[in-house]
């Protein structure tokens, strides 16, 4: 057996699940400050209530994060552990990601290097057995960029992940609009597809003033 012939990066990324999924179980961790309020207020909205966004030292809302702790909290006390096996997925997404911007950027070769490269960064691993929401912001983004690295001005896909990415993180407006003005900016794009990418651009700052009314 040619063993370079073997597909080794789905190899190894199934091995990083399995391996990850295996530390969920093993090693129970629980949310950080930030993700636990999002389970509280993702309560809150549930039963009627306007979520405590005020109360003393509270953390700032994400709106995706409170929206994802309002399907969370519908499992009752196993709403956190949950939260930790979603934000760990988007850890083992994270590192694919980064695969694929990496070869798709320059080769193969350099995206098995970043990706051992990211998961050598055990900052990144402790953020997501603690659920913080950088780990699925980051995952979103890097998407983002192997999407478009992929193929130039890919378009609906792109603006997808990042309107997912402004609302869990406000530096992803900067980035949306970045990406808004390449796509449309240097070719005659439609002005009715402008319109189009506008509006999904702009759900993460609106989404974010109206929560911010609560």
């Amino acid at each position: 057996m040619d063993l370079r012939a073997l597909p080794w990066p789905r190899i190894l990324l199934v091995a990083l699940a399995l391996a990850t999924l295996v530390g969920f179980f093993v090693y129970p961790t629980y949310p950080n400050y930030d993700s636990l309020y999002s389970l509280i207020w993702g309560r809150e909205i549930l039963h009627g209530h306007t979520p405590s966004f005020t109360a003393y030292r509270a953390p700032t809302e994400h709106p995706l994060a409170v929206a994802f702790g309002a399907v969370m909290s519908l499992f009752g006390t196993s709403g956190d552990r949950l939260m930790i096996g979603a934000t760990l997925a988007s850890f083992v997404a994270l590192v694919a990601g980064m695969y694929r911007l990496a070869a798709a950027a320059f080769t193969p070769l350099v995206g098995l290097v970043a990706a051992g490269l990211l998961l050598t960064r055990f900052d990144f691993a402790f953020l997501a057995v603690r659920g913080y929401i950088d780990i699925p912001y980051l995952a979103l983004v890097v998407w983002a960029a192997a999407l478009e690295a992929q193929r130039r001005r890919r378009g609906m896909p792109v603006f997808v992940l990042l309107a997912l990415a402004s609302l869990l993180r406000p530096e992803a407006w900067l980035l949306m609009g970045l990406y808004w003005l390449w796509f449309n900016l240097p070719r005659a794009t439609p002005w009715a597809t402008r319109a189009k990418t506008a509006a999904i651009a702009a759900i993460g700052p609106v989404v974010w003033l109206i929560v911010d009314q609560f």
